[in-house]
Protein backbone atom coordinates (compact mmCIF):
# COMPACT_ATOMS: atom_id res chain seq x y z
CA UNK A 1 0.00 0.00 0.00
CA UNK A 2 2.84 2.42 0.77
CA UNK A 3 4.35 1.93 -2.68
CA UNK A 4 1.02 2.87 -4.27
CA UNK A 5 0.66 5.90 -2.00
CA UNK A 6 4.21 6.96 -2.88
CA UNK A 7 3.36 6.75 -6.59
CA UNK A 8 0.26 8.85 -6.06
CA UNK A 9 2.19 11.39 -3.98
CA UNK A 10 4.82 11.61 -6.71
CA UNK A 11 2.08 12.49 -9.20
CA UNK A 12 0.88 15.32 -6.92
CA UNK A 13 2.63 18.66 -7.32
CA UNK A 14 5.04 20.04 -4.70
CA UNK A 15 2.94 21.97 -2.21
CA UNK A 16 0.12 19.40 -2.56
CA UNK A 17 -2.17 21.93 -4.24
CA UNK A 18 -2.23 24.11 -1.13
CA UNK A 19 -2.80 21.46 1.53
CA UNK A 20 -1.05 22.03 4.84
CA UNK A 21 -0.54 19.25 7.34
CA UNK A 22 0.36 19.75 11.00
CA UNK A 23 1.83 16.43 12.20
CA UNK A 24 1.18 16.92 15.90
CA UNK A 25 -0.74 13.75 16.75
CA UNK A 26 0.59 13.51 20.30
CA UNK A 27 1.51 17.08 21.08
CA UNK A 28 4.63 18.64 19.65
CA UNK A 29 8.18 18.50 20.88
CA UNK A 30 11.11 20.43 19.46
CA UNK A 31 10.96 23.29 18.91
CA UNK A 32 7.38 24.12 19.98
CA UNK A 33 7.13 22.13 23.24
CA UNK A 34 3.34 22.09 23.23
CA UNK A 35 1.76 18.95 24.70
CA UNK A 36 -1.68 20.10 23.51
CA UNK A 37 -0.77 20.63 19.83
CA UNK A 38 -3.05 18.70 17.49
CA UNK A 39 -2.66 17.25 14.02
CA UNK A 40 -4.49 19.05 11.26
CA UNK A 41 -5.03 18.77 7.51
CA UNK A 42 -5.99 22.22 6.30
CA UNK A 43 -7.09 23.48 2.91
CA UNK A 44 -8.85 20.34 1.73
CA UNK A 45 -11.31 20.77 -1.11
CA UNK A 46 -12.98 18.60 -3.75
CA UNK A 47 -10.02 18.88 -6.15
CA UNK A 48 -7.60 17.07 -3.84
CA UNK A 49 -6.70 13.45 -4.42
CA UNK A 50 -5.35 10.83 -2.06
CA UNK A 51 -1.90 11.52 -3.53
CA UNK A 52 -2.22 15.22 -2.63
CA UNK A 53 -3.15 14.27 0.93
CA UNK A 54 -0.26 11.84 1.33
CA UNK A 55 2.17 14.34 -0.19
CA UNK A 56 0.89 17.00 2.24
CA UNK A 57 1.53 14.59 5.14
CA UNK A 58 5.12 14.02 4.01
CA UNK A 59 5.67 17.73 3.40
CA UNK A 60 4.16 18.62 6.79
CA UNK A 61 6.70 16.42 8.53
CA UNK A 62 9.43 18.04 6.44
CA UNK A 63 8.16 21.51 7.47
CA UNK A 64 8.52 20.40 11.10
CA UNK A 65 12.11 19.39 10.35
CA UNK A 66 12.78 22.82 8.81
CA UNK A 67 11.35 24.49 11.91
CA UNK A 68 13.73 22.50 14.14
CA UNK A 69 16.71 23.29 11.89
CA UNK A 70 15.83 27.00 11.80
CA UNK A 71 15.66 27.01 15.60
CA UNK A 72 19.18 25.60 15.79
CA UNK A 73 20.37 28.20 13.27
CA UNK A 74 18.76 31.04 15.24
CA UNK A 75 20.76 29.84 18.25
CA UNK A 76 23.97 30.02 16.24
CA UNK A 77 24.25 26.26 15.75
CA UNK A 78 23.86 25.76 12.01
CA UNK A 79 24.11 22.04 11.20
CA UNK A 80 27.32 21.11 9.40
CA UNK A 81 25.47 18.25 7.66
CA UNK A 82 22.22 16.31 7.83
CA UNK A 83 22.09 12.54 7.86
CA UNK A 84 18.84 10.90 6.87
CA UNK A 85 17.87 7.95 9.09
CA UNK A 86 14.82 5.86 9.83
CA UNK A 87 11.82 4.75 7.85
CA UNK A 88 11.53 7.99 5.89
CA UNK A 89 14.72 7.10 4.03
CA UNK A 90 12.75 4.48 2.11
CA UNK A 91 10.40 7.09 0.64
CA UNK A 92 11.92 9.13 -2.21
CA UNK A 93 9.26 11.87 -2.08
CA UNK A 94 9.74 12.32 1.67
CA UNK A 95 13.55 12.41 1.36
CA UNK A 96 13.45 14.97 -1.43
CA UNK A 97 10.77 17.11 0.23
CA UNK A 98 12.82 17.21 3.43
CA UNK A 99 15.88 18.46 1.53
CA UNK A 100 13.90 20.91 -0.59
CA UNK A 101 11.92 22.33 2.32
CA UNK A 102 14.85 22.55 4.75
CA UNK A 103 17.26 23.87 2.13
CA UNK A 104 19.88 21.33 3.24
CA UNK A 105 21.31 18.39 1.36
CA UNK A 106 20.89 15.11 3.23
CA UNK A 107 23.47 12.38 3.45
CA UNK A 108 22.11 8.88 3.13
CA UNK A 109 24.37 6.14 4.50
CA UNK A 110 24.17 2.44 3.71
CA UNK A 111 22.63 1.65 7.12
CA UNK A 112 19.69 3.92 7.93
CA UNK A 113 18.47 2.50 11.23
CA UNK A 114 19.78 5.52 13.12
CA UNK A 115 20.53 5.73 16.81
CA UNK A 116 20.79 2.01 17.50
CA UNK A 117 23.41 1.61 14.79
CA UNK A 118 25.33 4.55 16.24
CA UNK A 119 25.08 2.90 19.66
CA UNK A 120 26.56 -0.28 18.18
CA UNK A 121 29.43 1.74 16.72
CA UNK A 122 30.14 3.40 20.09
CA UNK A 123 30.11 -0.03 21.74
CA UNK A 124 32.60 -1.29 19.12
CA UNK A 125 34.84 1.69 19.88
CA UNK A 126 34.54 1.01 23.61
CA UNK A 127 35.72 -2.60 23.25
CA UNK A 128 38.47 -1.77 20.76
CA UNK A 129 36.78 -3.18 17.64
CA UNK A 130 36.58 0.20 15.92
CA UNK A 131 38.29 3.59 16.12
CA UNK A 132 36.35 6.83 16.61
CA UNK A 133 37.42 8.03 13.15
CA UNK A 134 36.19 4.81 11.49
CA UNK A 135 32.53 5.81 11.29
CA UNK A 136 32.76 6.40 7.51
CA UNK A 137 34.02 2.84 7.03
CA UNK A 138 31.51 1.48 9.55
CA UNK A 139 28.59 3.09 7.71
CA UNK A 140 29.62 4.51 4.34
CA UNK A 141 27.65 7.19 2.51
CA UNK A 142 25.52 5.70 -0.24
CA UNK A 143 24.09 8.92 -1.73
CA UNK A 144 23.28 12.56 -1.16
CA UNK A 145 19.83 14.06 -1.57
CA UNK A 146 20.42 17.52 -3.05
CA UNK A 147 18.15 20.36 -1.96
CA UNK A 148 16.18 21.97 -4.76
CA UNK A 149 14.53 25.00 -3.11
CA UNK A 150 11.06 25.83 -4.42
CA UNK A 151 9.05 29.02 -3.89
CA UNK A 152 5.92 26.96 -3.20
CA UNK A 153 7.64 25.37 -0.20
CA UNK A 154 8.63 28.73 1.27
CA UNK A 155 4.99 29.83 1.01
CA UNK A 156 3.70 26.57 2.49
CA UNK A 157 6.22 26.76 5.33
CA UNK A 158 5.15 30.29 6.23
CA UNK A 159 1.50 29.14 6.27
CA UNK A 160 2.43 25.97 8.21
CA UNK A 161 3.93 28.13 10.95
CA UNK A 162 0.93 30.47 10.97
CA UNK A 163 -1.57 27.60 11.04
CA UNK A 164 -0.09 26.26 14.28
CA UNK A 165 -0.04 29.72 15.88
CA UNK A 166 -3.63 30.43 14.84
CA UNK A 167 -4.99 27.08 16.05
CA UNK A 168 -3.00 26.38 19.22
CA UNK A 169 -5.66 27.89 21.51
CA UNK A 170 -8.33 25.71 19.91
CA UNK A 171 -6.07 22.64 20.30
CA UNK A 172 -5.49 23.43 23.97
CA UNK A 173 -9.24 23.82 24.55
CA UNK A 174 -9.91 20.49 22.84
CA UNK A 175 -7.48 18.89 25.29
CA UNK A 176 -9.47 20.02 28.33
CA UNK A 177 -12.22 17.72 29.62
CA UNK A 178 -15.77 18.84 28.91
Amino acid sequence: AFALLAEEAEAAPPGAKGLIFLPSFSGERTPIHDPFAKGCLFGLDLTHSRGDIYRAVLEGIAHGTRHAIETYCELGQTPARLLAVGGGTKNRIWRQATSDISGFDQILCEKTIGASYGDAFMAAVAIGQAEVGDIAAWNPVSSTIRAEPRAVYDRQYRLFRRLYEQTKDIAAELSRPV
